[in-house]
C-alpha cells in the first residue's frame, strides 16, 4: 500500500489535470437535461470470452493489491452484494491492458460523434478508474437519478453469461433497452451524466467491467477519485491499518 501511495504522487507528476480545477471535478461536459435525451450505445461482442477470460484472471491475481469497496449486506448472512475492485489501483489494468482501454475509448469517441452530437470532439479524455463489479443475489444500484458526476464517458462491458451465470441485474437507462447485455462481452457506451441504474440481481452473481473516461488526470489511486488534478490523498483502509500498528 506504500506503492499505492507512492504511484498517487507519481501519478499527480505525470499527468497534466488538462480542464480540471485543483479543488475537484471537471465542470460537467453537457448539462443534465441534455444528457438524458442521449441514447446508450450497445457494443455487442465488443470482448471474446478469451478476453473476459482473462479480465477474471488478472482480477483474481491482483484483487489483494487494489483497493475494494463492499456495499449492501445480505439480510441473512451479513455478506456483502456488491462488490467493486479498482483495478486501476497503482494503474494495474491499464498496464496489463493498454490496447484494451485504447480500443474502448476510440469506441466511445465513436459513439459521440455518431449518437451523443459529437460532444467532446479534440478533448483530452484519460482513465478515471476501472472496476471490476461482482453483484450477488439482491444486490442493486437502486437509486434511479444517479449518474457518473465528474465524467465524460463510461463504457460497461458484461463478464459474465446472462440468463445463465445471473438473472435479473438488467441495466435501465432512459432510451436504452430494457436489457442491452444479452451476452457475454456485450458492452455500453453512455454519457456520463446519463440517469442510470441496476435493477436487484435476482440470481448467481452479475459480473461488469465499468471505465469512465474524464478530462482530468489518469489516478492510481484504489477508489474512483474525486479531484481531477493535484495529489490524491486516498489512502487505503489497511494501509491505515498496518500504518497504526507500526506505530
Amino acid at each position: 500500500d506504500t506503492a499505492s501511495q507512492d504511484a498517487n504522487r507519481d501519478d499527480a507528476a505525470r499527468h497534466d489535470g488538462g480542464d480540471a480545477s485543483d479543488d475537484g471535478l471537471p465542470a460537467p461536459i453537457m448539462d443534465l437535461d441534455a444528457a438524458q435525451r442521449t441514447p446508450v450505445a450497445r457494443l455487442p461482442g465488443f470482448l471474446s470470452e478469451a478476453e473476459v477470460d482473462a479480465i477474471h484472471a488478472f482480477r483474481d491475481d491482483v484483487a489483494a493489491a487494489c483497493g475494494t469497496l463492499a456495499k449492501e449486506g445480505d439480510a441473512l448472512s451479513g455478506d456483502a452484494t456488491w462488490l467493486t475492485t479498482y483495478l486501476s489501483t497503482d494503474l494495474s489494468f491499464q498496464a496489463r491492458f493498454p490496447e484494451l482501454i485504447d480500443r474502448m475509448l476510440r469506441a466511445a469517441r465513436d459513439a459521440d460523434r455518431d449518437l451523443f452530437g459529437d460532444v467532446a470532439p479534440g478533448v483530452a479524455l484519460r482513465p478515471r478508474v476501472v472496476e471490476y463489479h461482482s453483484v450477488a443475489r439482491g444486490g442493486a444500484l437502486r437509486h434511479r437519478d444517479h449518474y457518473d458526476s465528474g465524467s465524460v464517458f463510461t463504457v460497461d462491458v458484461m463478464l459474465a453469461r446472462p440468463g445463465v451465470d445471473f438473472s435479473g441485474g438488467d441495466f435501465v437507462a432512459a432510451g436504452a433497452e430494457s436489457c442491452p447485455f444479452e451476452a457475454v462481452g456485450d458492452a455500453i457506451i453512455f454519457v456520463s451524466h446519463k440517469y442510470h441504474h441496476v435493477e436487484p440481481v435476482a440470481r448467481g452473481r452479475r459480473r461488469v467491467l465499468v471505465v469512465e473516461f474524464w478530462r482530468g488526470a489518469e489516478r492510481a489511486c484504489g477508489h474512483r477519485c474525486e479531484r481531477a488534478a493535484g495529489p490524491c490523498g486516498f489512502v487505503p483502509v489497511r494501509a491505515r491499518m498496518e500504518a497504526s500498528l507500526s506505530e
